[in-house]
């Protein structure tokens, strides 16, 4: 597939995402990122989108130098940052009305978090791969998607890994979670309260 190659932004730089929303505020979305990191951006921030359309403030969602996603101090999983394998990632985060933040790598649902601030809710456009104070890091990426809604987590799950064909095309899937193993089943006549085997055969019949 086609695959953009990122430089590290400055505050009057980003990628701009048109919502084509016609101005109403959105509250419920996904968005999914096919990415790959480079060796320049590893240890180091790198923003996934800025709802603040004057990017005047923070990002609001990361990825953390320990290779966490989330925002506010609030980071967990692992994106792979090439030192053991090069590999891309499919980060997706989704997040509802609610407030509620879901963060899932590669399909895995890896940490959930408080975002209710309306910080969060989106306006007309918002940026991707840029941030307020030079947080910012080279890469590539092959695809994005941005949805109106949020997905459940087992239809992330089914979304995979990265595919060539694109963010909407799934990937490699995790496999579905073991069934619950089923309760132990009563004993049969009950709790035994006498048991004997070839009693003195003088004295009464055996068994």
């Amino acid at each position: 597939s086609g695959v953009m190659r990122f430089q590290p932004t400055t505050p009057t730089q980003g990628l701009e995402i048109n919502l084509n929303n016609g101005g109403a505020t959105v509250s419920n979305y996904t968005m999914v990122w096919d990415l790959f990191r480079p060796g320049p951006s590893w240890n180091s921030w790198l923003p996934l989108y800025q709802t603040d359309v004057t990017n005047a403030n923070d990002g609001d969602f990361f990825i953390n130098p320990n290779d966490g996603i989330g925002i506010s101090g609030n980071y967990q999983g692992t994106v792979s940052n090439g030192r053991s394998n090069i590999q891309w990632n499919r980060v997706a985060v989704t997040r509802a009305a609610d407030g509620t933040m879901k963060k899932y790598i590669d399909g895995n649902l890896v940490g959930t978090q408080t975002a209710s601030d309306a910080r969060f809710n989106l306006s007309s456009f918002i940026y991707i791969l840029t941030d307020e104070d030079n947080e910012t890091q080279p890469g590539y990426l092959s695809s994005f998607r941005y949805l109106d809604n949020p997905l459940s987590s087992e239809q992330v799950r089914l979304l995979g890994n990265v595919s060539s064909a694109g963010a909407t095309v799934p990937g490699p899937t995790i496999p579905e979670p073991p069934p619950e193993p089923p309760p132990p089943l009563p004993p049969l006549f009950g709790r035994t309260l006498v048991m004997g085997h070839r009693g003195g055969g003088t004295l009464a019949p055996e068994n």
